[in-house]
């Protein structure tokens, strides 16, 4: 599949996906307070950080590797099962002390039921991974509408109903169960009981510096909302991930669109290097023109967006997304980059 024919579906998926992230925002920020969005902000921190450790970045290892044995397929899947185990347990068994530390005890039972879905996620990356190698993004973004799709109608009939925090934590609950389910489904391939380290180490030349890249990301990017959550109140911190969601998501979509599908196709020319290059700068070129006009926008019309959306109880998110909107911008930039980091694997660090 060429990188046009990939973008097309991984577009598609995208552009569902935003339409159900404004109806989520416009609806559910209306049936939701500031103080539940900050709840739930605290625990999607910890969300991230396990999207990162869930399978050690092993992948994208799967998709960068030019050739993958059935023992290295079962390999990979069976590390990331024993890690989606041990991250449930951790954080299942630790959710108080987090909450504690936070000082918000709603927060223990938010982490307690999301954790249950950490085994069921890590044992379908590997079918998305290899879904990707294949260049399958139109069965890829089916499978991601339809999950988008009912953890929204969950999260609207339970915030309807007065449930709060909860109808939040149950859409990202649906969205991973529904997308394991069907990458379980549509993906032929099943795994053999068998784990070899030697085949491991192999994988984790690459992934291991992958996994440090994007802890350091990771740290880079959420210690606002951990300051936040820290030593402000649910309420500010409810605000500040409303504006940071509406700045980043447009942004990151763009980008988004553009690295998933060129990654297959540029693992495919890893030794190219004048390709490769002149891929870089025309992605890079194109994904400047799309969010630069987006960012204009957003610090312009700020006050009035939030309040027309949102409501006036949103007043402080509008004040917060002047100040963020240029860091979008760069972000959006770094994201591009971060693709082509990736297929030189181990000159990450």
């Amino acid at each position: 599949m060429s990188i046009y024919d990939n973008t097309k579906w991984v577009a598609l998926s995208q552009v569902f996906k935003i339409l159900m992230q404004l109806t989520s925002l416009t609806v559910l920020t209306r049936l939701v307070s500031p103080h539940d969005y900050g709840i739930m902000a605290l625990a999607t921190i910890l969300i991230n950080f396990i999207t990162i450790l869930r399978d050690l970045g092993t992948s994208s290892a799967l998709i960068q590797k030019k050739q993958v044995n059935q023992l290295v397929k079962s390999s990979v899947f069976w590390l990331n099962t024993i890690l989606g185990l041990f991250l449930f347990v951790i954080i299942y068994t630790s959710s108080g002390e987090i909450a504690s530390f936070f000082n918000e005890p709603e927060l223990e039972n938010v982490l307690k039921i999301i954790s249950i879905t950490f085994p069921i996620v890590c044992t379908a990356a590997s079918h998305q991974a290899l879904l990707e190698r294949e260049s399958k993004f139109k069965l890829i973004a089916s499978i991601e509408i339809v999950s988008s799709f009912s953890g929204l109608i969950v999260a609207l009939i339970m915030a309807f109903n007065g449930f709060g925090v909860y109808s939040l934590v149950l859409q990202v609950m649906i969205y991973s169960l529904v997308s394991s389910c069907l990458l379980w489904k549509y993906h032929c391939w099943k795994p053999s009981f068998a784990i070899n380290l030697k085949e491991l180490r192999g994988v984790f030349k690459f992934s291991l510096n992958l996994t440090v890249f994007n802890i350091v990301s990771f740290f880079s990017r959420n210690i606002d909302s951990t300051l936040i959550g820290k030593f402000f109140s649910s309420y500010i911190l409810g605000a500040y991930s409303l504006a940071y969601r509406i700045m980043l998501f447009p942004l990151q979509n763009v980008t988004l669109v553009a690295t998933r599908a060129l990654y297959p196709v540029l693992s495919k020319h890893q030794d190219d290097e004048v390709e490769i290059r002149k891929i870089f700068i025309q992605t890079v070129q194109v994904i400047s023109s799309l969010t630069l006009p987006i960012v204009c926008i957003i610090v312009m019309l700020s006050h009035e967006l939030i309040i027309y959306l949102f409501g006036s109880q949103w007043a402080l998110t509008s004040t917060i997304l002047i100040w963020l909107a240029p860091s979008g911008f760069v972000q959006s930039i770094i994201n591009s980059i971060g693709c082509f980091l990736r297929l030189r694997g181990e000159q990450i660090l």
